[in-house]
């Protein structure tokens, strides 16, 4: 009588096999997710600037502090800040995401005046690690617009 060994369970072969089309298809999600990543980082970035300015230019309608309200714009940062940019009653900094910087309207200020909460005209141009640009403007009515370039 013959005796049959059942094999139970992988071979090396097998295994190694499996665990390198896993690394293949790893390496292949990898810089998709981190680009992925970067996208949303950016569209954040727009969505809090964008937030800190209707903030400001609420603070500056209901004249808080008695005082205009703004942000200050540097190439890879913002400040929100109550009274003249030069001599704040209150300032709070803001740091962009990695990879985002400001290519159009760093170093300059959007001010909105009390009661009334119009701003100076102004718009600013945020670039992102992968060449995506957005733009946020603001009107001299105060209205606040964001649109990807």
């Amino acid at each position: 009588m013959k005796r049959v060994i059942k094999k139970n369970g992988f071979t090396y072969v097998e295994i190694l096999l499996a665990v390198s089309i896993m690394a293949i298809l790893l390496s292949i999600s990898i810089p998709s997710y981190s680009a992925m990543h970067n996208r949303i980082a950016v569209k954040n970035d727009v969505y809090l600037i964008s937030s800190a300015l209707r903030n400001a230019q609420n603070d500056s309608l209901v004249s808080k502090y008695g005082l205009k309200h703004g942000l200050y714009f540097h190439a890879d940062s913002y400040s929100v800040f109550s009274g003249d940019w030069s001599s704040p009653y209150q300032k709070k900094d803001y740091q962009l995401s990695g990879g985002a910087s400001i290519i159009s309207g760093a170093d300059s200020s959007i001010v909105f005046e009390r009661l009334t909460g119009e701003a100076n005209s102004h718009y600013i141009i945020i670039l992102s690690n992968n060449g995506d640009q957005y733009k946020i403007s603001v009107s001299s009515k105060g209205q606040i617009e964001t649109e990807k370039l």
